[in-house]
């Protein structure tokens, strides 16, 4: 019969039912076989071994007959072509040879209508095994030729007419019977044949249906998720579920990781193929559908020839069990941009229609997949965006507090001048052991002052990283100079260890300054609101060739899920506006950029630590103490011409050169001194020259005085209180004029002089 699963379609009944005729023929040769090998073997026992004369006779003819038989088996066996001939065989031998046995039976047969009779019921049963060949023309065929013996043979043995026409009655209702049976058989095959059709096309329309709501409620449930991970976990499950898998898993194409990249996975492939697993593209079921861009299917990986498996692929499919697999590529206007497995038991033979569905389920997800993936990284270049927006507004800022910081600072510098001036003036004036004291705090107030301004300086300004051995004692205490009024109004204790003999670091004092001074602000805010014994501690060391800076706080600490993030871009635990996140990944980059690490740690007891570790000096040694202030250096008389729009530091500057011995002149603006040198028979040993002057500026005069007289351009000492300024350094050294840079001492004003003024040998 037809299988179940056939299409309803004249071909394929066609070729159903010539499959079963070829299986009737063989039955019936079987039969034939069979029962002629019985009849040969009760003609052996009574004509051969019995010698009964009724058998005796026949037992050659039937000798041949079996032979005959036995080749026409064998042959039908191999050949479906000779076995639709068996049924021939019944018409075209069987039939003969029973009515030839018959008739040689005759002479010794008792009732000779008896045996006539007999053969009657052999041709019903030859008529009814040729039925089993469902072909038509078989059964009449056999029927009319068994007729035909049967009506001679009953003519020979004296039978009535009556008797012979109820014979071939018989043998014609029996053909009858038997082509009735034969067409309800394949009507009844037909009519099953088109009810299994159409329960097959009812059921693949409901399954299509279902594939379809199943499709609509994805793109409605993805349509609601952003995240791309999330999307992609969807769609593994969604694809298993429906196709009545195991698990699935979901490769992104990443060229630069080189393959393909999984991203989520369900099942037991979560365990064997976690976010982030690399597949090369070729290797696998999945890898090869990325790569040939169609369909592959398999029963089982690991057994299937056409499928590379690299050693780890195969041991991960070992631990899955899961070896029947589907995959379909990704794919997004054209382009493959992933791909997509399902995996099942071992065995199992994914058909053409599941194959189809789940490459259609895979387009639709490869857009929401994508679409996700656009926008999140939409979402990242829009906070990229947000960010870099933010540190244009923080560089604007910082850019202002620059300029403010460099007025500021000539403003505080002038005064500063002023006052270190007149007290070491005073200081050489004053011999009462209590004034002089006074005279020196004001001295170190104002230098202390002086150094502030500096540092504000640096900080305030961008310059070129200038590297040199540098003594991180000074550099800490530099930078604790700035804070530690803040801190101390804030009642936070400041707790400091500066050993000597500490290595010194190769590096750039300004950055390194930047980096201690992030750390002590990062501490100092995170203090903020505490109730009980704020404090920051800053400690240097020495741990082999490596220098240490600690800067500890008694502050709350880090939380677990914040410290592996807090050198992160951007990454801040501050409100909005209040933070860029820049200030440690900024030091992170500093210290790394000088070959140290910067680590962040929890305090055992509370609060959090910033470890700054450096490679020191390689021979150990430590930084070279700074120099003492050096002599004031002996001068010759001479003239000196002073440019300054500030006329008490004018005023101050001609009353310490007039101290030390020289002539001096003094103009309160450029014109007026370009007018004084360049008057007849003017000269001057030395000109001072500041800078920063409204009208015509110190720069100006210069170069109008570079172009009128170089000579004269020559004696100039530039004088100024902000020497930051990236275009003011470039012009300084340009010139290779010296400077003077505000506020000064008079060893610093002397040893300036000297190459111009010469040296005596005595002091002045």
């Amino acid at each position: 019969m037809m299988q179940t699963g056939t299409a309803a379609s004249p071909d394929a009944l066609s070729r159903e039912l010539a499959r079963e005729r070829i299986q009737g023929a063989h039955r019936i040769n079987w039969l034939r076989f069979c029962g002629v090998s019985a009849f040969f073997a009760l003609f052996l026992l009574l004509g051969g071994a019995l010698r009964l004369p009724a058998w005796t006779g026949n037992l050659g003819l039937f000798a041949a007959y079996w032979t005959v038989t036995c080749v026409l088996f064998v042959t039908a066996r191999r050949s479906d072509r000779v076995a639709r001939f068996g049924t021939l065989a019944i018409a075209l031998l069987d039939v003969p040879v029973v009515f030839l046995l018959q008739w040689k039976t005759f002479p010794t047969s008792p009732s000779v209508s008896g045996v006539a009779g007999f053969t009657v019921g052999v041709y019903v049963l030859l008529v009814l095994l040729a039925a089993l060949s469902l072909e038509n023309g078989y059964i009449v065929f056999t029927a009319a030729i068994a007729v035909v013996f049967e009506i001679l043979l009953q003519y020979l043995a004296d039978v009535s007419v009556g008797a012979m026409v109820s014979t071939a009655i018989l043998l014609g209702l029996t053909a009858a019977a038997c082509s009735f049976a034969r067409l309800r058989l394949i009507a009844l095959s037909e009519r099953l044949d088109r009810d299994i059709a159409e329960q097959q096309r009812a059921e693949g329309a409901l399954r299509q249906a279902e594939r379809a709501a199943a499709l609509a409620d994805l793109g409605w449930q993805l349509s609601g998720i952003l995240d791309p991970t999330a999307v992609a976990q969807c769609t593994v499950e969604g694809i298993a579920r429906l196709l009545a898998a195991k698990t699935g898993v979901l490769f992104r194409l990443d060229p630069d990781r080189g393959g393909l990249v999984s991203v989520a996975a369900s099942g037991s492939f979560q365990g064997c193929f976690p976010q982030g697993t690399v597949l090369v593209t070729g290797a696998g079921a999945v890898g090869r559908a990325a790569a040939e861009e169609r369909p592959v299917t398999t029963p089982d990986v690991l057994a299937d020839p056409n499928i590379s498996l690299p050693p780890d692929l195969r041991e991960r499919m070992l631990q899955a069990e899961f070896r029947a697999m589907v995959a379909v590529p990704l794919r997004v206007r054209g382009a493959v941009v992933g791909a997509l497995g399902i995996g099942d038991l071992p065995g199992r033979v994914f058909t053409a229609d599941e194959v189809h569905f789940a490459q259609v389920f895979a387009d639709h997800a490869a857009l929401f997949f994508e679409n996700a993936r656009l926008y999140a990284e939409l979402e990242a270049h829009l906070r990229q965006l947000e960010s870099s927006q933010e540190q244009l507004v923080q560089a604007g800022k910082l850019a202002a507090l620059g300029q403010l910081v460099s007025g500021v600072a000539h403003e505080i510098n002038n005064p500063l001048t002023v006052i270190m001036g007149y007290a070491q003036m005073l200081s050489m004036s004053v011999s009462d052991p209590n004034a002089q004291q006074n005279v020196r705090r004001i001295l170190d107030s104002a230098g202390r002052a002086a150094k502030i301004v500096r540092n504000l300086q640096t900080f305030g300004h961008q310059r070129p990283p200038e590297l040199a051995w540098v003594d991180l004692r000074d550099v800490i205490t530099r930078v604790l100079a700035l804070r530690e009024d803040g801190l101390r109004v804030k009642g936070i204790a400041l707790t400091r260890e500066l050993p000597a003999g500490v290595p010194a670091v190769h590096g750039d004092a300004a950055q390194l300054e930047q980096v201690i001074l992030n750390l002590v602000l990062n501490a100092e805010q995170a203090l903020q609101g505490r109730p009980a014994a704020p404090e920051i501690a800053v400690r240097l060391s020495a741990a082999g060739r490596s220098v240490r800076v600690t800067v500890s706080d008694t502050g709350p600490g880090i939380p677990p899920d914040v410290l592996p993030r807090v050198f992160d871009p951007f990454f801040t635990t501050k409100p909005v506006g209040q933070g860029t996140g820049l200030g440690l990944s900024i030091c992170y980059s500093i210290v790394g950029s000088h070959h140290g690490r910067l680590v962040a740690d929890n305090r055992p007891g509370g609060g959090a630590t910033f470890l700054v570790e450096l490679p020191g000096h390689p021979d150990g040694t430590a930084a070279i103490p700074a120099a003492a202030p050096s002599a004031r250096t002996p001068l010759r008389r001479g003239s000196v011409l002073v440019i300054d729009d500030e006329e008490d530091v004018a005023g101050m500057l001609r009353d310490l050169l007039e101290e030390i011995g020289l002539a001096v002149q003094v103009v309160t603006d450029a014109e007026a001194g370009w007018r004084r040198m360049t008057a007849e028979g003017a000269t001057f040993d030395v000109v001072t020259l500041d800078l920063r002057m409204p009208g015509l500026s110190g720069q100006a005069l210069y170069e109008r005085l570079a172009a009128h007289d170089p000579t004269l351009a020559g004696t100039v000492i530039f004088v100024t209180g902000d020497i930051v300024d990236a275009e003011t350094r470039r012009f300084l050294q340009q010139t290779g004029q010296p400077l003077l840079t505000k506020p000064f001492t008079l060893e610093a004003l002397s040893g300036v002089l000297g190459p111009f003024l010469g040296r005596v040998s005595s002091t002045v």
